[in-house]
C-alpha cells in the first residue's frame, strides 16, 4: 500500500488585503523553503489571489482558493469585508469612490457591506454577540459603557452619502440579497434590481469568479 503524502495547507477567511496577503506570503516563504516531505498550501481571499499567485510562483508552496464551486459559474456567494472595500479605494463619499453598483451581486454581500459604509455604520452596530452575555462583559458596569459606546456609535449614523444598487441575472438571488439587506439595516439605501451586467453602466464593483492556480 502506498503512503499518502501529508498536506499543510492554512486559510485565513475574512482577513488580509491584497497587500497585507502578499507579504505575508513573503514572510511565510523563507520559513518552509527546505520543507521537502509534504506538500504546502496557503488560500488567501479571492480578493489576493493575483497578487499572492505572483509570490508563489516556482515555489515548493501551492495556491488555494476558499469556497471555491464545483460550478463554472452563477450566483455564488464569497465573503468581501468592508476592510477589502476600503483597500480598493471606496469609502462612500463624493470625493472617495463615488456611487457603487456591483452587477452580480449574489447574496449582496459587497453592496450590503457598501451601504454600512456610507451610513457611517460602525461594524457590528446592528449585532448581538454571545460574549455579550458571559463574564466580564455581563456585568453592570461594562453593560453600561458596551451601551454608551453603541448609543455614541448610533448617533452616528447617516443616509447614505452615495448612491448604491446592486442587480443579478437570477431574480431568486435579488430577493435574497434584498432581505439580507433588511436584515443588516440597510435596504432603504440599496437600489435591488434584477438584469443582466453587461447592459449597466459603471462604475462597477463585482467579485468576478474564483481562479485557480
Amino acid at each position: 500500500m502506498s503512503v499518502r503524502r501529508p498536506l499543510i495547507a492554512g486559510n485565513w477567511k475574512m482577513y488580509k488585503t491584497s497587500a497585507e496577503a502578499a507579504d505575508f506570503a513573503r514572510r511565510f516563504m523563507p520559513l518552509v523553503s527546505g520543507v521537502a516531505d509534504r506538500d504546502i498550501m496557503i488560500a488567501p481571499a479571492f480578493t489576493a489571489l493575483e497578487a499572492v499567485a505572483g509570490i508563489l510562483k516556482a515555489t515548493n508552496v501551492a495556491l488555494g482558493a476558499q469556497n471555491l464551486f464545483w460550478e463554472a459559474e452563477g450566483a455564488f456567494t464569497a465573503e468581501v469585508s468592508p476592510k477589502m472595500l476600503a483597500a480598493a479605494g471606496w469609502r462612500g463619499t463624493a470625493h472617495a469612490g463615488g456611487a457603487l453598483h456591483d452587477p452580480c451581486c449574489g447574496s449582496g454581500t459587497i453592496a450590503i457591506e457598501a451601504a454600512q459604509i456610507a451610513c457611517g455604520i460602525a461594524p457590528g452596530l446592528k449585532r448581538r454577540f454571545a460574549f455579550e452575555r458571559l463574564l466580564p462583559y455581563a456585568t453592570p458596569d461594562m453593560r453600561a459603557l458596551m451601551q454608551r459606546l453603541k448609543s455614541r456609535a448610533q448617533a452616528n449614523v447617516h443616509a447614505p452619502a452615495v448612491p448604491i444598487s446592486a442587480s443579478d441575472v437570477s431574480f431568486r438571488m435579488i430577493d435574497f440579497a434584498r432581505r439580507n439587506a433588511e436584515r443588516a439595516g440597510v435596504a432603504h439605501a440599496i437600489d435591488f434590481h434584477g438584469g443582466d451586467a453587461l447592459e449597466r453602466p459603471p462604475p462597477l464593483l463585482a467579485r468576478v469568479p474564483y481562479l485557480a492556480w
